[in-house]
């Protein structure tokens, strides 16, 4: 449900619950398996939240969210609302005192969340799209915090964006999971493979390690800091919650920086939308400074705001005038051309980035480039490991882990 805001029909429940039990193994006849099908589909909606149609309401319509993500829907406003504590932002005098070089770089729409962030308002976003300079804007919130006596700690939701975060703004920089962890946040997946979360106390034992925790070591977090979240368009609400419950107890300040309208989370979206209505000072950068190409900058925000269906109709006419559409007839075509135009990306030694509507999708991609490295004679396949859902792993591949343990 997560393509859906967390809602789902009784159709899609049904279909949930089919898929369920034929992941068991059970072979028998269709008949026989009505009863079940029906028993597990009344055990999942009444883990259910019904959202006001009721029984008359047709089985097509999405009326249903799981208790869990109504609880996470509900409880993240409250936990933004008691980190957003009143404070103010620097004034664009006070910045260019204390940051020093690299103000005269910025923008107006720059200024001012730069100052945000190195200001004392517990909870703090900034959104804009690619280019608009997120990271040169942090460069300089950073040494204005610095000059505070403050730190700055840089959290992306995985360990490569934050790697590049670090590289890029000079500061500490890890995974978001790898924070939380450190703090004793744990979590898991259900005999119904649902995630589930909980924090450790300092005393409590580790049913990962069989250690007492013993409270954070790699990243000890002191009052005043800002933790500022990069890409936080991918952060879903369960990370969120546990964010905004961390900066509460640590009494530290958040920011989150980011794109709602790029890649979205794994899990259930509206965290970064929620931020920003709770926050208190809510910065948009409305500037592309990455692209030479002026009129495919414009085009690039004209994306963002599409209005109406005829608009979107003229801005994706737009983009295959300028050829930046490949048209295909299927989607078997489609991978087809995002598998070409890796390896011809890739022969030219760029990095690439392949985008799917879903982690299946996902999946399909990356086995098929592997066996056509393989067959090249790029990858290993003598030495392997399986992954979640039989997923090999060759010498040579890349691997993230929400965990990013390097001794795995």
């Amino acid at each position: 449900s997560v393509t859906s805001g967390g809602r789902f029909s009784a159709f899609d429940l049904r279909a949930g619950a089919i898929r369920a039990l034929s992941r068991s193994g059970i072979v028998s006849a269709r008949a026989e398996l009505d009863d079940l099908v029906e028993d597990i589909a009344a055990r999942a909606r009444r883990e259910s939240f019904d959202l006001g149609w009721g029984a008359d309401a047709p089985g097509h319509v999405k009326i249903f969210m799981a208790t869990d993500t109504m609880r996470s829907k509900i409880l993240l406003p409250h936990r933004l609302d008691r980190i957003a504590t009143p404070g103010r932002s620097l004034l664009a005098a006070e910045l260019r005192q204390q940051a020093g070089k690299g103000c005269d770089e910025l923008d107006a729409a720059q200024v001012v969340a730069a100052s945000a962030i190195a200001g004392s308002d517990g909870l703090v976003t900034v959104t804009g799209p690619a280019g608009a300079g997120k990271t040169t804007m942090l460069r300089v919130a950073q040494r204005a915090l610095a000059a505070q006596r403050r730190r700055m700690l840089v959290v992306a939701p995985t360990r490569r964006a934050a790697s590049v975060a670090a590289r890029e703004i000079g500061v500490t920089a890890t995974s978001i999971h790898a924070l939380l962890a450190d703090h004793g946040f744990r979590w898991g997946t259900d005999a119904a493979g649902g995630t589930t979360w909980q924090r450790l106390a300092i005393g409590d034992m580790d049913a990962d390690t069989g250690a007492i925790y013993d409270g954070p070591t790699q990243f000890v977090l002191r009052t005043r800091d800002r933790v500022v979240v990069d890409e936080a368009g991918m952060v879903d609400l369960q990370v969120a919650n546990a964010l905004a419950e961390l900066a509460h107890d640590r009494r530290v300040g958040l920011a989150m920086v980011g794109d709602p309208h790029q890649a979205l989370p794994v899990g259930h979206v509206g965290a970064m939308a929620t931020a920003v209505r709770h926050a208190g000072a809510a910065v948009e950068l409305d500037t592309v400074h990455r692209f030479h190409d002026a009129e495919y900058a414009a085009l690039t925000l004209k994306l963002r705001h599409p209005g109406d269906l005829k608009h979107a109709a003229m801005i994706a006419s737009e983009l295959a005038d300028r050829g930046h559409l490949a048209r295909v007839d299927h989607v078997d075509a489609a991978r087809r051309h995002m598998v070409d135009a890796y390896f011809a990306w890739h022969s030219r030694g760029k990095r690439v980035a392949l985008v799917t509507a879903t982690n299946i999708d996902a999946g399909t991609l990356n086995d098929e480039i592997q066996q056509l490295r393989v067959d090249r004679g790029e990858l290993d396949p003598t030495t392997l490991a399986w992954g979640m859902g039989e997923q090999r792993i060759l010498v040579g591949d890349t691997v993230q882990t929400r965990r990013n343990d390097r001794r795995t």
